[in-house]
């Protein structure tokens, strides 16, 4: 028979009937390669140049605004009051004043953030 003087062939065999190991194996790279889209489609995105920051990073920033707010706050109330300040302690002043709302300011950010 015509089948039989075929020399024999170097592909692997295959049984007749199942899906080859290959065909197999591609599938399922395709399928991690589906569900990994499907994961980062369902992911919250942040605006080019920015990252989600986690709530514990959040937390231990809020922690350090709080700390420095206390801090400035506690210079402020040591500075005297009125007309009896000098020029320069009147310039502190508004310093402190000015690093005090940039850090209220964040603080409302990171508050606005967690929602």
């Amino acid at each position: 028979t015509a089948a039989s003087s075929r020399p024999p062939s170097s592909a692997p065999s295959h049984k007749a009937g199942s899906v080859p190991s290959y065909l197999a194996a591609r599938k399922q790279e395709l399928q991690r390669e589906a569900d990994e889209r499907a994961r980062l489609a369902a992911a919250p995105r942040a605006p080019h140049g920015m990252r989600i920051v986690p709530e514990w990073e959040q937390k231990e920033a809020n922690r350090r605004l709080q700390n420095e707010l206390d801090r400035l706050s506690g210079e402020y109330s040591r500075l005297p009051l009125g007309s009896a300040a000098s020029c320069g302690q009147r310039a502190r002043r508004e310093g402190l004043e000015r690093a005090m709302e940039a850090v209220e300011k964040t603080l409302g950010l990171i508050a606005g953030a967690r929602g």
